[in-house]
């Protein structure tokens, strides 16, 4: 069963995610917190993780940083949800390496297309790699 990480400090939108995802099939595992979360992302390598960026303790763009120097989770997609909409806040999240940028407030089918797009893509860069590695 495909599992996603919910990194979010406010706990009713939290919440709300974890209940979409839950009814969309998913494995859906939630922190307010973003060293928690980093933490267990490290520990159980999640499919996708979903992280807000204004959070108390470690942002969302500490959290990407610190996963990005881990090659266990270089196909792990890393989708940002946050209510930062400037084109500054847009481009640092892309290119510290998010797959996807999305600002809230959001449509279900929003977040539910971002995740199916980082499973493609995770399928594709596990058979480029598997590839390489033959």
């Amino acid at each position: 069963m495909t599992t996603i990480l919910v990194i979010e400090d406010r706990a009713p939108l939290r919440t709300n995610i974890l209940e979409l995802l839950s009814e969309a099939d998913f494995n859906a595992v939630g922190f307010e917190r973003g060293y928690t979360g980093m933490m267990w992302a490290l520990n159980n390598i999640p499919d996708v993780i979903i992280c807000d960026i204004m959070m108390p303790d470690l942002d969302g763009y500490n959290v990407l940083s610190e996963l990005n120097r881990h090659p266990s989770m270089a196909t792990v997609g890393f989708i940002f949800l946050t209510a930062k909409a400037d084109q500054d806040s847009v481009r640092e999240g892309m290119e510290l390496g998010a797959d996807i940028y999305l600002t809230k407030p959001f449509r279900p089918k929003q977040l539910l297309d971002a995740i199916a797009s980082c499973l493609e893509k995770q399928v594709t860069l596990q058979q480029a790699l598997k590839i390489h590695d033959e």
